[in-house]
Parts: C-alpha cells; structure tokens; sequence
C-alpha cells in the first residue's frame, strides 16, 4: 500500500490490551509507531484489556495521509 492511499490508526493504552478494527484482533496495545496502515474510510474500533477494565469501543474514521489517534486509560476508567 502506497502511503498517499493509506492512513495510519494509532492506540495508545495505559495497561495491555487487544485491537480489533472491524472484528477482526489486529495488533495489541499500546501500539508501536507508526501504528496500523488501513485504506481511507470508517471502521468500528474495540479496545479489550488483558486485565482489569471494561472494553473501550468507537468508530473512527481514518484519512489518507495522515494518523487517527485513539487514547483508552483503562485504570482510570470506572
């Protein structure tokens, strides 16, 4: 994938978890840089901790170009 066609989406965590880009375990977190190169478009993003904590779920969108960051502080969640 050409870098003008993809862009990158990026989770940060604060304790170990799982990825999951449209139901399907893509990468742990937190995620070394540069993150994960998708096409351009929407996709539904769930966060699961590998301990404590509730599952952390969004949708983001993701721009060619450039990075989508997501940030999920699992231990200061309630």
């Amino acid at each position: 994938m050409r870098a003008l066609h993809t862009g990158l989406l990026y989770v940060n965590t604060d304790s170990a978890a799982y990825v999951y880009v449209d139901g399907k375990r893509v990468a742990r977190a937190p995620m070394e840089r540069p993150g994960l190169k998708l096409q351009p478009g929407h996709y539904d993003v769930r966060v699961v901790p590998r301990g404590r904590g509730r599952t952390y779920v969004t949708s983001a969108r993701v721009d060619a170009g450039r990075v989508r960051n997501i940030q999920v502080d699992f231990l200061s969640r309630k």
